[in-house]
């Protein structure tokens, strides 16, 4: 009798062991799975950031262009207009200028820093327990919005 229990609770271990060894596999599976689903969403983040930057620095290099295309008597005569009607002076005009390079600078920033706003979410959407699909989708959908004006802008150029 002792001898069938014996083997009784070896099959028992033997059929435990195998049991578990199976969910290992099974949750070593799914733990892949989740590495890769995260991958995706980082790098599918990242692409749409980057394209839409591409977008944008061509939409500028784009206005940039036609801004030296006009011709320097144009924009000499621009200056001038521009001086007398403001009653200014062509150096206080210049100034005025360079305060427009200042906020294109600050546009860049503050892009830059809603970037890296939006890859935080992404990571602390993918690292949340429980539920993380809305806060991700809010966070992919705020990027795709982004992305559709930053095309109509250079559509509309």
């Amino acid at each position: 009798m002792e001898a069938a229990a014996t083997k009784q609770l070896q099959g028992l271990a033997n059929q435990s062991e195998a049991t578990i060894a199976s969910l290992q596999r099974k949750l070593d599976k799914a733990l892949e799975r989740i590495e890769e689903f995260q991958a995706f969403v980082r790098t599918l983040v990242e692409e749409l950031l980057m394209r839409t930057r591409t977008v944008r620095r061509k939409l500028e290099e784009m206005h940039e262009k036609q801004w030296k295309e006009t011709s320097r008597t144009a924009v000499k005569e621009a200056q001038s207009k521009a001086c007398s009607i403001l009653n200014i002076s062509s150096v206080d005009l210049e100034d005025i200028m360079e305060e427009s390079v200042g906020q294109r600078e600050e546009e860049v920033r503050l892009r830059t820093e809603q970037e890296k706003a939006w890859m935080a979410e992404v990571e602390s959407a993918l690292k949340r327990q429980g539920a993380f699909a809305v806060p991700l989708l809010e966070v992919l959908l705020d990027l795709v919005d982004e992305r559709v004006a930053v095309e109509a802008k250079f559509a509309g150029s």
